[in-house]
């Protein structure tokens, strides 16, 4: 029976220093108990808030992304440069087991009062708080206080009772507590209406501000981030939640990102491959079969073609039509006591809307590092990726008849509960898990809107602006960049100012 070992990590004598400074909240698979009556697996919610212990990562060291068509013809090249910046800030984050919390600041958001006036919402802001939820962070203000049970009393359909806990916990001594990025939070009331109930938090003091970048993703929280604001990088909260779920000390009974095979082709090694300092996913990659390094693709060896499968150990002869796969799928460790892959490496892909595929596919090698008899264990894994594992798209999200707030953005998940093999198979627990590919993040690209409403008119001078436009903006003087590609920003002064 494998056991899963969940360590405190070594660092309790800090926790004098820091106990009440910062904390951060966990998102996976929805349990069996998160239903929308007590404010869980509410519409725009991709997941549930989770327990210590119960967390869902990636456990793959790189992680491939793209931005297809839908998305370059909507916010265009300045729109890709946004995105790269958030994945950026993501990618110059250092090894989880050297990184330092407190090197973090409290508050990074700040706002630009000029996009604030017309309701410009940072796409480089909303992306990166969107990744943190992809890689397992979610809101800490909304569930610093939750709900886990309601119930009515005995004689009739009141009184009401409500069962309120914590899933927001401190990355130094992993107790729940009720600060975030170093402000103390309470409850205020229990609303209650036909289909659900949620608790209302609040800060303590009503003067504080400043949010972690998590506490944006999703369906947000309570800190309130609003058109105009923006943030110049990651908080002690962000950092300190991802340090704990992706540290190697931190170790979870989990299988490999999925279509991983062992390293050997045809009884033969991995000569070059994507994902590593000097193997860059765009050029051909090379197979040995029999000692010597044999390019494989499609016909005459093309690195573009798709790569065929053969499962031959004994000799690793190509398939007809060319190219190899791995000498079978059972020649590495699969279910096994693994850490956190310590750092988490995006890279960029061509992607090629069209054929739903990247212009080239990439082989991807990476160090799988296990615990097996108290001993570590690595091995070196690959998979062959045609498809991005995260893809940002666009699309018109808005419905025929949405609510009076228009959303922002959609995205998926593709959470693995692996509580079972955790030997964790309560009724109501799920995770921890792992997080497989591939999931999109689709930003509204609907575009300008006038907003009207009765009374006061109907008509086109009557007309607001709707609630937001995608923008990208700095606390700098600089004029804030306004999408659609193509409309300035005095284009939208205009709309906000009725034609004049």
């Amino acid at each position: 029976m494998l056991q899963r070992i969940k360590p405190f990590l070594t660092i309790a004598l800090l926790a004098v220093i820091c106990r009440e400074a910062s904390a951060f909240s966990l998102i996976g698979a929805f349990q069996p108990w998160q239903v929308q009556r007590i404010g869980h697996n509410v519409p725009g919610d991709i997941g549930g808030v989770m327990n210590l212990g119960e967390e869902y990562r990636w456990n793959n060291p790189f992680i491939y992304y793209a931005l297809d068509r839908n998305f370059l013809d909507y916010f265009g090249s300045r729109g890709e440069e946004e995105i790269d910046k958030a994945i950026k800030t993501l990618n110059d984050l250092p090894k989880m087991s050297s990184l330092d919390p407190n090197s973090y600041p409290l508050k990074t958001q700040r706002s630009n009062y000029r996009a604030q006036a017309l309701n410009l919402l940072d796409l480089k802001s909303i992306a990166l708080s969107t990744l943190l939820e992809e890689i397992g962070l979610t809101s800490p203000s909304r569930y610093v206080f939750c709900l886990r049970s309601r119930f009515i009393g005995p004689g009739g359909p009141t009184p009401t009772n409500y069962f309120v806990i914590k899933r927001n916990f401190d990355p130094i001594t992993f107790e729940p507590t009720s600060y975030i990025n170093g402000d103390l939070w309470t409850y205020v009331t229990i609303t209650d209406g036909d289909i659900e109930s949620d608790v209302i938090n609040r800060r303590v003091d009503p003067l504080a501000y400043g949010a972690p970048v998590a506490d944006s993703s999703g369906n947000g929280g309570f800190t309130f981030f609003q058109t105009g604001d923006f943030f110049t990088g990651l908080t002690r909260d962000d950092v300190g939640g991802l340090r704990y779920i992706y540290s190697p000390l931190n170790k979870n009974v989990e299988n490999p990102i999925p279509n991983a095979f062992g390293s050997t082709f045809g009884g033969g090694p991995i000569l070059s491959g994507g994902g590593q300092a000097n193997g860059s996913p765009w050029e051909p990659f090379f197979i040995s079969t029999n000692g010597i390094g044999t390019t494989v693709g499609g016909a005459a060896g093309s690195p573009w073609a798709p790569v065929a499968i053969s499962t031959n150990n004994a000799t690793g002869t190509p398939p007809a039509g060319g190219g190899v796969t791995p000498a079978g799928t059972n020649n590495f460790i699969s279910t096994a006591l693994r850490g956190g892959p310590d750092k988490l490496n995006f890279v960029k892909a061509q992607y090629d809307s069209l054929l739903g595929q990247f212009l080239t596919q990439v082989l991807d090698t990476f160090t799988d590092t296990i615990i097996t008899n108290g001993a570590g264990f690595s091995q070196t894994l690959q998979r062959i990726i045609s498809v991005p594992d995260i893809l940002f798209t666009a699309d018109d999200i808005s419905g025929p008849d949405t609510t009076i707030v228009l959303p922002t953005l959609a995205r998926t998940a593709n959470w693995v509960n692996n509580a079972v093999i955790n030997n964790r198979n309560l009724a109501n627990e799920s995770g921890p898990g792992t997080i497989a590919p591939t999931v999109t993040i689709t930003f509204n690209n609907v575009g300008l809107a006038n907003f009207n409403f009765w009374p006061p008119s109907l008509d086109e001078p009557g007309a607001g602006l709707a609630n937001f436009a995608w923008g990208s903006f700095d606390g700098t003087t600089n004029e804030p960049i306004v999408y659609p590609a193509g409309i300035s920003i005095q284009d939208l002064e205009r709309r906000a100012l009725g034609g004049r």
